[in-house]
């Protein structure tokens, strides 16, 4: 399904930074990979940041396949793996991710961030959560972790729409340990 609302959820993007005391300039689209966004304090790049957004389309899915269930069989999905849809959905946003943040800051000299702004009734916060920590509680559920698959990543950042869809009800934002730009995405995100 193609994003239906990106314009709405970069200008989202954009007020939580400007939240922040920081400038997220729109990167034009080229012939390359790029994030959406390159951060500024003044005149000083402070980070880049890519917005990925879950489109609740799990139930539009699952209607489609029982409806084109040859007559007098039963359809729908069925979840197969070690791994959820909303992991594996994750997963393929941080891949993409990745590489857009690698070809604008090859360097690596400030922090990069993937914003995901969530639209996805059926992915929820504990489902963000187990798949950038690889724990649900405080039970290891996940072996491969997002903060581990992608080093480029440096702070993962979740925002849930309320379910009328005119607000974020929720915003957290989760950390890979290991960066040594970690306590700049810290401070960079306000979040803690």
């Amino acid at each position: 399904m193609v994003q239906q609302d990106e314009e709405i959820d970069l200008a989202l993007a954009e007020l939580f930074f400007v939240s922040r005391g920081v400038v997220a300039e729109r990167i034009q689209v080229g012939k390359t990979k790029t994030p959406d966004f390159r951060l500024h304090r003044g005149d000083e790049v402070v980070g880049f940041c890519e917005v990925k957004s879950p489109q609740d389309i799990f139930a539009e899915r699952t209607l489609r396949a029982i409806a084109e269930a040859p007559e007098g069989q039963l359809g729908g999905i069925i979840e197969r793996g070690h791994t959820s849809r909303q992991y594996r959905c994750l997963e393929r946003f941080a891949r993409t991710a990745s590489g857009q943040l690698q070809a604008a800051n090859p360097t690596h000299s400030v922090p990069n961030i993937l914003m995901i702004v969530n639209r996805d009734t059926h992915s929820q916060h504990d489902d963000f959560v187990e798949a950038v920590t690889g724990y649900f509680g405080a039970h290891r559920v996940v072996e491969k972790t997002l903060r581990d698959a992608f080093p480029e990543i440096d702070a993962y950042v979740w925002a849930d729409w309320s379910p009328g869809g005119e607000e974020i009800e929720r915003i957290e934002g989760l950390f890979r340990h290991e960066s040594p730009l970690k306590q700049s995405a810290r401070d960079l995100l306000k979040l803690g």
